[in-house]
């Protein structure tokens, strides 16, 4: 099925602001529509499900199934990551506690290295088990999933 002008549009922006991979991902997931374990799980039968089967997307359904895509892959993550952070704070007698990533092939920290290129990097101490930046793209996301919302 054909994709419909609006998501074809935050594709377009998240492949020219450098997010390539992802706006491959929604992309894919609105072309093969969606998967039938996700419509009805419980009377899904799992020795007779055919795990191929997908349902197209509607046209007009499309921009709400890629902010969905969205929330999975950016706001739910972020908002988990804060959650844990200020749950570790908590067993560690209230310090913060920063979760880190480290690129397992340089074995470097990414955080560290974004700082390092960019001195105004903006996390710091006080972000620590914050969610705001995922609130706000959770709101962002809403208001684009209205259609015509934003002009």
């Amino acid at each position: 099925m054909a994709i419909n002008e609006d998501v074809m549009t935050i594709i377009r922006i998240l492949n020219e602001e450098g997010f390539g991979v992802l706006a491959g991902d929604v992309m894919v997931e609105i072309s093969q529509g969606r998967d039938q374990r996700e419509l009805d799980e419980e009377s899904l039968d799992t020795e007779k499900a055919d795990y191929d089967a997908r349902e197209p997307i509607a046209p007009e359904d499309q921009l709400s199934a890629a902010m969905q895509i969205l929330h999975r892959r950016l706001v739910a993550p972020a908002k988990a990551l804060a959650e844990a952070e200020r749950l570790l704070g908590e067993i560690g007698e209230g310090n913060p506690v920063r979760i880190r990533f480290v690129d397992p092939v340089e074995g470097t920290d990414r955080l560290v290295t974004a700082r390092d290129d960019n001195p105004d990097f903006p996390l710091g101490r006080d972000d620590i088990g914050q969610s705001d930046v995922a609130d706000k793209l959770e709101k962002l996301l809403a208001r684009i999933a209205t259609p015509r919302a934003i002009v």
